[in-house]
């Protein structure tokens, strides 16, 4: 037979769990004690692992603009890392800054506010106080790839991808990835800058 944990008698069990006895209130009152600390222990249990989800959708918006920064960074250093030295809109340098211009407004197509095909270096005055000339940012894809790119770019991609609908799980997690291929970009051997936005956005996982 068991051993009450309070009063250490020997004792009947009415059931498996049962681990103190029934015969003084001094076993009764160490026994609801007991139970207390258990359901607290769970609970502080069941906190930890929820913990870290419910910090990340108590950031959700910073993780969104965290991501934003880091893909138009990569889209940066995918331009660079190929030479690319003049603006994809204008066609002229970039000036004092470098932009990653969205060919299509993420206003209006959220869903591709991520996408690195759609993101291409530009001075800021095209992308800025322009909104991008977008006659222009064709020419520029035409030129500096190919018609068929081109019309990828302005045609097919808003009608793969219409709807992205992530949850903020999924937006830590790729801007995890991204700030790790900013970390390896010069580890990776692309063939030019469209292979380059071709396989990173596979490794990042949110446009299949």
């Amino acid at each position: 037979m068991p051993r009450c944990k309070s009063c250490k008698a020997k004792f009947e069990p009415v059931n498996f769990l049962q681990k103190f006895c029934k015969g003084n209130n001094d076993c009764l009152a160490a026994e609801a004690l007991y139970n207390l600390n258990k359901i607290k222990e769970k609970q502080l249990k069941d906190w930890n692992k929820e913990k870290p989800q419910r910090k990340i959708s108590a950031y959700s918006s910073k993780y969104k603009k965290e991501l934003g920064d880091n893909i138009n960074k990569l889209s940066r250093m995918i331009d660079t890392s190929f030479g690319y030295k003049t603006c994809i809109d204008c066609h002229r340098g970039y000036g004092g800054q470098t932009d990653a211009s969205h060919f299509h407004n993420v206003g209006l197509f959220p869903s591709l506010r991520w996408n690195l095909d759609i993101l291409h270096s530009s001075n800021s005055s095209c992308n800025q106080y322009h909104g991008g000339r977008k006659e222009g940012y064709y020419e520029g894809l035409i030129e500096r790839y190919d018609k068929e790119y081109a019309d990828y770019i302005k045609y097919e991609i808003p009608k793969l991808y219409p709807r992205l609908g992530l949850n903020s799980q999924e937006i830590f997690d790729a801007l995890t990835t991204v700030r790790k291929l900013i970390r390896d970009y010069d580890t990776f051997e692309f063939k030019d800058a469209r292979h380059a936005r071709k396989q990173l956005n596979l490794l990042i996982g949110l446009y299949k």
